[in-house]
């Protein structure tokens, strides 16, 4: 099985996100990677306002279009891979973590 990719379109209008997921479970399914690609597009269920279009191009790539900030943001978030997310604010910063429970007859620890 090839590697699963997805990356940020070099033409605008292909879209937001790509990515080759039906043509890495082509040989593995033995079917043609744009026949896949299609049964994927149809039956994706994705939450309300997330994507704006998803379409199939070439041989089984799915192109997936953003609506607003989402176009903006992405590209960062993708290009900071695995780091997103991480921050070094509170760094050797000492806290006081408290576990308080509702529970009334729940035993302190």
């Amino acid at each position: 099985m090839s590697r699963l990719r997805s990356s940020v379109p070099a033409i605008r209008r292909h879209g937001d996100l790509a990515t080759n997921l039906a043509l890495t479970l082509a040989k593995t399914l033995g079917q043609k990677p744009r026949a896949i690609a299609e049964r994927l597009v149809a039956t994706i269920e994705l939450p309300s306002g997330l994507v704006r279009k998803t379409e199939i191009a070439g041989p089984g790539f799915i192109n997936f279009s953003w609506p607003g900030a989402g176009r903006r943001v992405l590209p960062s978030i993708i290009a900071a891979g695995k780091d997103y997310g991480k921050s070094d604010v509170g760094r050797k910063a000492k806290v006081n973590v408290e576990f308080v429970s509702a529970n009334r007859r729940a035993r302190s620890m």
